[in-house]
């Protein structure tokens, strides 16, 4: 079984771990997980944020500045059991900013390079379905795309996010959950 490396950071304080077929967050069935944020390739540390909080703001990185403020806190709600055999390992799950918006994926549109949106959250919505796998990356539910930033760009302020063919070991691809302060 192969091991990857995840970062997670708390505080100031950076932390190493081994991680390996466990979800980067475990949790009861239907019980929020706040996350301060997503952070991308923790050695750049832009933050996974929405433009805004209206339906169809764009889900972007930026630098992350104080790791604080609404834009940037995401709560991802654990769903149910894993798929049958084949899928990512973790629960499908809700991933909510603001209360009462999700993570979307636009039209359902299951391209490479469809650009990624927050909307009012819709129980069971295919669109809002992700799961966190335990290898760092973000899956759309029953899909084979993950959450990829946009040309695996950390050098510009503000980079939309889309969905991509999930790709193992994929950097544009791993995402570390940072707990909160």
């Amino acid at each position: 079984m192969h091991k990857y490396l995840a970062t997670l950071v708390f505080s100031a304080i950076s932390l190493s771990l081994t991680a390996s077929a466990q979800p980067i967050l475990s949790a009861p069935v239907n019980t929020p997980t706040l996350i301060q944020t997503f952070m991308v390739n923790s050695r750049f540390a832009p933050c996974l944020q929405a433009a805004g909080n209206y339906d169809g703001a764009p889900v972007n990185t930026a630098t992350c500045g104080t790791f604080s403020g609404p834009n940037i806190e995401w709560t991802v709600v654990q769903g149910g059991a894993p798929e049958g055999p084949g899928s990512f390992d973790g629960p499908i799950t809700q991933i909510r900013i603001f209360g009462d918006k999700c993570l979307d994926v636009p039209n359902g549109g299951n391209w490479n390079g469809n650009k990624l949106q927050i909307w009012t959250c819709y129980d069971g919505n295919p669109n809002q379905l992700w799961r966190v796998n335990g290898d760092a990356r973000i899956s759309w539910a029953n899909h084979n795309k993950c959450l990829d930033l946009t040309d695996g760009n950390l050098r510009d302020p503000v980079v939309p996010t889309q969905i991509w063919d999930c790709q193992s070991g994929n950097g544009a691809q791993a995402w570390n959950a940072i707990p909160p302060r």
